[in-house]
Protein backbone atom coordinates (compact mmCIF):
# COMPACT_ATOMS: atom_id res chain seq x y z
CA UNK A 1 0.00 0.00 0.00
CA UNK A 2 1.07 3.61 -0.68
CA UNK A 3 0.42 6.27 1.95
CA UNK A 4 0.17 9.58 0.07
CA UNK A 5 0.40 12.69 2.27
CA UNK A 6 -0.61 15.97 0.60
CA UNK A 7 -0.96 19.50 1.96
CA UNK A 8 -4.33 21.20 2.33
CA UNK A 9 -2.67 24.62 1.89
CA UNK A 10 -3.46 25.91 -1.62
CA UNK A 11 -0.20 27.87 -2.02
CA UNK A 12 1.88 24.75 -1.38
CA UNK A 13 -0.14 22.85 -3.95
CA UNK A 14 0.54 25.56 -6.56
CA UNK A 15 4.28 25.29 -5.99
CA UNK A 16 4.04 21.56 -6.59
CA UNK A 17 2.24 22.06 -9.90
CA UNK A 18 5.10 24.02 -11.57
CA UNK A 19 6.31 20.71 -13.01
CA UNK A 20 4.99 17.23 -12.41
CA UNK A 21 4.33 17.14 -8.66
CA UNK A 22 6.19 14.79 -6.36
CA UNK A 23 2.83 13.24 -5.49
CA UNK A 24 2.35 12.15 -9.09
CA UNK A 25 5.99 11.03 -9.31
CA UNK A 26 5.59 8.75 -6.29
CA UNK A 27 2.28 7.38 -7.57
CA UNK A 28 3.66 6.57 -11.03
CA UNK A 29 6.61 4.72 -9.50
CA UNK A 30 4.37 2.81 -7.08
CA UNK A 31 1.97 1.78 -9.85
CA UNK A 32 4.87 0.63 -12.01
CA UNK A 33 6.10 -1.66 -9.24
CA UNK A 34 2.72 -3.32 -8.81
CA UNK A 35 1.24 -1.53 -5.79
CA UNK A 36 -2.55 -1.35 -6.12
CA UNK A 37 -3.76 0.35 -2.92
CA UNK A 38 -3.44 4.05 -2.06
CA UNK A 39 -4.53 5.84 1.11
CA UNK A 40 -4.54 9.66 0.98
CA UNK A 41 -3.92 11.83 4.05
CA UNK A 42 -4.73 15.55 3.67
CA UNK A 43 -2.35 17.17 6.15
CA UNK A 44 -2.11 20.69 7.65
CA UNK A 45 -5.85 21.00 8.17
CA UNK A 46 -5.07 23.31 11.11
CA UNK A 47 -3.59 25.88 8.68
CA UNK A 48 -6.84 26.09 6.69
CA UNK A 49 -9.09 26.32 9.74
CA UNK A 50 -10.28 22.71 9.33
CA UNK A 51 -12.19 23.84 6.24
CA UNK A 52 -14.33 21.21 4.54
CA UNK A 53 -14.02 23.03 1.20
CA UNK A 54 -10.21 22.97 1.37
CA UNK A 55 -10.36 19.23 2.10
CA UNK A 56 -12.73 18.52 -0.79
CA UNK A 57 -10.59 20.50 -3.27
CA UNK A 58 -7.37 18.82 -2.14
CA UNK A 59 -9.02 15.40 -2.27
CA UNK A 60 -10.15 16.03 -5.85
CA UNK A 61 -6.58 16.96 -6.88
CA UNK A 62 -5.10 13.90 -5.17
CA UNK A 63 -7.59 11.56 -6.85
CA UNK A 64 -6.83 13.23 -10.19
CA UNK A 65 -3.13 12.39 -9.72
CA UNK A 66 -4.08 8.81 -8.82
CA UNK A 67 -6.11 8.38 -12.00
CA UNK A 68 -3.33 9.89 -14.10
CA UNK A 69 -0.84 7.45 -12.61
CA UNK A 70 -3.09 4.49 -13.44
CA UNK A 71 -4.84 3.78 -10.13
CA UNK A 72 -8.57 3.14 -9.97
CA UNK A 73 -10.53 5.68 -7.94
CA UNK A 74 -13.80 4.35 -6.52
CA UNK A 75 -16.27 5.23 -3.77
CA UNK A 76 -14.18 3.07 -1.44
CA UNK A 77 -10.98 5.09 -2.03
CA UNK A 78 -9.83 6.44 1.35
CA UNK A 79 -8.98 10.11 1.96
CA UNK A 80 -8.58 11.31 5.57
CA UNK A 81 -8.17 14.87 6.89
CA UNK A 82 -5.40 15.14 9.49
CA UNK A 83 -3.23 17.63 11.33
CA UNK A 84 0.16 16.17 12.15
CA UNK A 85 0.97 19.17 14.36
CA UNK A 86 -2.17 18.84 16.46
CA UNK A 87 -2.47 15.04 16.22
CA UNK A 88 -5.97 15.22 14.75
CA UNK A 89 -7.34 12.41 12.57
CA UNK A 90 -4.90 9.71 13.65
CA UNK A 91 -6.51 7.93 16.62
CA UNK A 92 -9.90 9.62 16.44
CA UNK A 93 -11.85 12.31 14.61
CA UNK A 94 -12.12 15.52 16.75
CA UNK A 95 -15.21 17.72 16.93
CA UNK A 96 -13.62 20.37 14.67
CA UNK A 97 -13.73 17.76 11.88
CA UNK A 98 -17.38 16.94 12.57
CA UNK A 99 -18.24 17.37 8.87
CA UNK A 100 -16.04 14.32 8.07
CA UNK A 101 -17.88 11.00 8.53
CA UNK A 102 -15.15 8.55 7.49
CA UNK A 103 -12.64 6.52 9.51
CA UNK A 104 -9.59 7.90 11.28
CA UNK A 105 -6.16 6.74 10.13
CA UNK A 106 -5.90 3.90 12.68
CA UNK A 107 -9.34 2.56 11.74
CA UNK A 108 -8.60 2.80 8.01
CA UNK A 109 -5.56 0.53 8.42
CA UNK A 110 -7.91 -2.32 9.37
CA UNK A 111 -9.44 -2.18 5.87
CA UNK A 112 -6.14 -2.57 4.02
CA UNK A 113 -6.05 -5.94 2.28
CA UNK A 114 -2.88 -7.92 2.90
CA UNK A 115 -0.83 -9.12 -0.10
CA UNK A 116 -0.64 -12.80 -0.96
CA UNK A 117 2.51 -14.37 0.51
CA UNK A 118 4.11 -16.81 -1.94
CA UNK A 119 5.80 -19.12 0.57
CA UNK A 120 5.96 -22.17 -1.68
CA UNK A 121 7.74 -20.61 -4.65
CA UNK A 122 11.49 -20.38 -5.18
CA UNK A 123 13.22 -18.23 -2.55
CA UNK A 124 14.10 -14.69 -3.63
CA UNK A 125 15.58 -11.85 -1.58
CA UNK A 126 17.01 -8.65 -3.03
CA UNK A 127 20.06 -7.45 -1.11
CA UNK A 128 19.53 -4.00 0.41
CA UNK A 129 22.72 -3.70 2.47
CA UNK A 130 25.87 -5.75 3.05
CA UNK A 131 27.89 -5.67 6.26
CA UNK A 132 31.21 -7.28 7.12
CA UNK A 133 31.17 -8.09 10.83
CA UNK A 134 34.40 -9.08 12.52
CA UNK A 135 34.21 -12.66 13.73
CA UNK A 136 30.98 -13.30 11.80
CA UNK A 137 31.73 -12.51 8.16
CA UNK A 138 29.33 -11.28 5.50
CA UNK A 139 25.84 -10.27 6.62
CA UNK A 140 23.28 -9.74 3.85
CA UNK A 141 20.21 -7.63 4.65
CA UNK A 142 16.99 -7.36 2.70
CA UNK A 143 13.30 -8.24 2.53
CA UNK A 144 12.14 -11.73 1.57
CA UNK A 145 10.11 -11.41 -1.63
CA UNK A 146 8.92 -15.00 -1.85
CA UNK A 147 9.81 -18.50 -0.70
CA UNK A 148 11.20 -19.63 2.65
CA UNK A 149 14.75 -19.61 3.99
CA UNK A 150 15.96 -21.94 6.77
CA UNK A 151 19.13 -22.19 8.80
CA UNK A 152 21.95 -24.12 7.09
CA UNK A 153 20.39 -23.69 3.63
CA UNK A 154 22.87 -23.38 0.79
CA UNK A 155 22.43 -20.14 -1.18
CA UNK A 156 23.64 -18.53 -4.38
CA UNK A 157 23.92 -14.80 -4.95
CA UNK A 158 23.13 -13.70 -8.50
CA UNK A 159 24.50 -12.63 -10.92
CA UNK A 160 27.55 -14.19 -9.17
CA UNK A 161 25.84 -17.57 -9.30
CA UNK A 162 29.11 -19.53 -8.97
CA UNK A 163 29.51 -18.36 -5.37
CA UNK A 164 27.87 -20.56 -2.75
CA UNK A 165 27.54 -20.03 0.97
CA UNK A 166 25.72 -21.62 3.89
CA UNK A 167 23.31 -19.68 6.10
CA UNK A 168 24.73 -19.65 9.64
CA UNK A 169 22.11 -17.43 11.25
CA UNK A 170 18.95 -15.47 10.44
CA UNK A 171 17.87 -12.39 12.37
CA UNK A 172 14.83 -10.17 12.08
CA UNK A 173 14.58 -6.97 14.15
CA UNK A 174 17.45 -8.18 16.31
CA UNK A 175 15.89 -11.56 17.11
CA UNK A 176 17.35 -14.86 15.92
CA UNK A 177 14.87 -17.04 14.01
CA UNK A 178 15.02 -20.48 12.44
CA UNK A 179 13.37 -19.48 9.16
CA UNK A 180 12.26 -16.43 7.19
CA UNK A 181 9.07 -16.03 5.16
CA UNK A 182 7.83 -13.52 2.56
CA UNK A 183 7.61 -9.98 3.92
CA UNK A 184 10.26 -10.49 6.62
CA UNK A 185 13.10 -7.96 6.86
CA UNK A 186 16.10 -10.09 7.69
CA UNK A 187 19.85 -10.19 8.01
CA UNK A 188 21.65 -13.45 7.28
CA UNK A 189 25.22 -14.32 8.20
CA UNK A 190 27.12 -16.66 5.90
CA UNK A 191 29.84 -19.22 6.19
CA UNK A 192 32.98 -19.12 4.05
CA UNK A 193 32.17 -19.08 0.34
CA UNK A 194 32.88 -22.20 -1.67
CA UNK A 195 33.65 -21.31 -5.27
CA UNK A 196 33.36 -23.97 -7.94
CA UNK A 197 36.80 -25.06 -9.18
CA UNK A 198 35.89 -24.99 -12.86
CA UNK A 199 34.06 -21.67 -12.60
CA UNK A 200 34.14 -19.61 -15.83
CA UNK A 201 33.38 -16.43 -13.86
CA UNK A 202 35.62 -14.59 -11.39
CA UNK A 203 34.39 -14.20 -7.79
CA UNK A 204 32.41 -11.02 -7.15
CA UNK A 205 31.62 -9.21 -3.96
CA UNK A 206 28.11 -9.14 -2.62
CA UNK A 207 26.48 -5.76 -3.24
CA UNK A 208 23.17 -3.93 -3.19
CA UNK A 209 20.71 -5.06 -5.85
CA UNK A 210 21.94 -8.64 -6.14
CA UNK A 211 19.38 -11.42 -5.62
CA UNK A 212 19.70 -14.32 -3.19
CA UNK A 213 18.29 -17.71 -4.15
CA UNK A 214 18.64 -21.28 -2.86
CA UNK A 215 21.14 -23.47 -4.68
CA UNK A 216 18.62 -26.36 -4.55
CA UNK A 217 15.94 -24.36 -6.42
CA UNK A 218 15.67 -22.91 -9.95
CA UNK A 219 18.31 -20.24 -10.50
CA UNK A 220 17.55 -16.55 -10.86
CA UNK A 221 17.86 -15.63 -14.56
CA UNK A 222 21.08 -13.77 -15.32
CA UNK A 223 20.84 -11.75 -18.52
CA UNK A 224 22.79 -9.25 -20.53
CA UNK A 225 20.43 -8.82 -23.47
CA UNK A 226 16.68 -8.77 -22.88
CA UNK A 227 13.38 -7.62 -24.36
CA UNK A 228 11.21 -5.12 -22.48
CA UNK A 229 7.81 -3.49 -22.82
CA UNK A 230 8.05 0.23 -22.13
CA UNK A 231 5.54 3.05 -21.69
CA UNK A 232 7.01 6.53 -22.18
CA UNK A 233 5.39 9.08 -19.85
CA UNK A 234 7.92 11.94 -19.67
CA UNK A 235 7.55 15.16 -21.65
CA UNK A 236 9.57 15.63 -24.87
CA UNK A 237 11.16 12.17 -24.60
CA UNK A 238 12.47 10.27 -27.61
CA UNK A 239 14.30 6.94 -27.72
CA UNK A 240 16.43 5.78 -30.64
CA UNK A 241 18.70 2.85 -31.41
CA UNK A 242 22.07 3.44 -29.76
CA UNK A 243 20.65 5.44 -26.87
CA UNK A 244 21.95 4.62 -23.39
CA UNK A 245 19.31 5.15 -20.71
CA UNK A 246 19.77 4.04 -17.10
CA UNK A 247 17.17 1.66 -15.71
CA UNK A 248 16.35 1.37 -12.02
CA UNK A 249 14.98 -1.94 -10.80
CA UNK A 250 14.80 -3.65 -7.37
CA UNK A 251 17.49 -1.45 -5.76
CA UNK A 252 19.78 -1.83 -8.78
CA UNK A 253 20.72 0.89 -11.28
CA UNK A 254 22.19 -0.20 -14.62
CA UNK A 255 23.03 1.61 -17.85
CA UNK A 256 21.74 -0.20 -20.92
CA UNK A 257 22.03 0.31 -24.67
CA UNK A 258 19.07 0.28 -27.05
CA UNK A 259 19.82 -2.44 -29.59
CA UNK A 260 16.51 -2.52 -31.46
CA UNK A 261 13.13 -0.81 -31.49
CA UNK A 262 10.88 -3.80 -32.16
CA UNK A 263 7.28 -2.62 -32.16
CA UNK A 264 4.92 0.19 -31.22
CA UNK A 265 1.78 -1.05 -29.47
CA UNK A 266 -1.74 0.31 -29.31
CA UNK A 267 -4.74 -0.59 -27.18
CA UNK A 268 -4.94 -4.24 -26.08
CA UNK A 269 -1.31 -4.61 -27.20
CA UNK A 270 -2.20 -4.49 -30.91
CA UNK A 271 0.83 -3.82 -33.13
CA UNK A 272 0.76 -0.36 -34.71
CA UNK A 273 4.17 -0.44 -36.42
CA UNK A 274 7.27 -2.62 -36.62
CA UNK A 275 10.91 -1.47 -36.47
CA UNK A 276 10.07 2.24 -35.95
CA UNK A 277 12.84 4.84 -36.17
CA UNK A 278 12.02 6.54 -32.86
CA UNK A 279 9.82 6.11 -29.79
CA UNK A 280 8.23 9.26 -28.35
CA UNK A 281 6.18 10.45 -25.40
CA UNK A 282 2.93 8.50 -25.06
CA UNK A 283 4.17 5.44 -26.97
CA UNK A 284 3.93 1.90 -25.64
CA UNK A 285 6.71 -0.08 -27.25
CA UNK A 286 8.78 -3.25 -27.31
CA UNK A 287 12.54 -2.64 -27.14
CA UNK A 288 15.66 -4.79 -26.96
CA UNK A 289 18.19 -3.66 -24.36
CA UNK A 290 21.77 -4.76 -23.80
CA UNK A 291 23.36 -4.15 -20.39
CA UNK A 292 27.03 -3.31 -19.91
CA UNK A 293 27.24 -6.12 -17.32
CA UNK A 294 25.02 -9.12 -16.70
CA UNK A 295 22.15 -8.42 -14.32
CA UNK A 296 19.91 -10.70 -12.27
CA UNK A 297 16.20 -10.18 -12.89
CA UNK A 298 13.02 -12.09 -13.58
CA UNK A 299 10.56 -11.83 -16.46
CA UNK A 300 7.04 -10.49 -15.96
CA UNK A 301 5.59 -14.00 -16.30
CA UNK A 302 7.74 -15.54 -13.54
CA UNK A 303 8.02 -12.75 -10.95
CA UNK A 304 6.36 -9.38 -11.65
CA UNK A 305 8.07 -7.66 -8.70
CA UNK A 306 11.56 -8.47 -9.98
CA UNK A 307 10.82 -7.63 -13.61
CA UNK A 308 9.60 -4.05 -13.33
CA UNK A 309 11.82 -0.99 -13.77
CA UNK A 310 11.75 2.75 -14.39
CA UNK A 311 13.88 5.11 -16.47
CA UNK A 312 14.59 8.48 -14.90
CA UNK A 313 16.04 11.76 -16.13
CA UNK A 314 16.85 14.63 -13.75
CA UNK A 315 15.22 12.64 -10.93
CA UNK A 316 11.92 12.45 -12.79
CA UNK A 317 10.44 9.22 -14.15
CA UNK A 318 10.25 9.39 -17.96
CA UNK A 319 9.34 5.76 -18.70
CA UNK A 320 8.08 2.66 -16.91
CA UNK A 321 8.32 -0.92 -18.08
CA UNK A 322 8.96 -4.57 -17.40
CA UNK A 323 11.18 -7.35 -18.76
CA UNK A 324 9.31 -9.60 -21.17
CA UNK A 325 12.00 -12.12 -22.09
CA UNK A 326 15.65 -12.99 -21.65
CA UNK A 327 17.56 -12.97 -24.96
CA UNK A 328 21.09 -13.78 -23.80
Amino acid sequence: MVLLVVSAVASEQQLAEVSRSMAEEHLVTAFCFGIKQVMVLVNKMDLVGYSEQAFVETKAKAFKHMKKAGFKVTEDSVCIPISALEGDGFLSIPSRLSWYDGPCFLQALDYVSLPTRMEHKSFRMVIDQVFKVKGIGDVLCGKVGRGTLHLHDSINVYPSSVEQATVKSIETHGNAVACAKPGDDIGISLSKKQVAKASPLPPRKYCRGMIVGLSTEPAVPVMKRFEVQLFIIGKNVSLKVGGKPTILTHLCAMQVKIIRLVETLGKNNTVLSRDPDVMKTGDTCIIEFEAHEAIAAETIHDSPKLSRFVIQSNRMTVAIGFIRAKLS
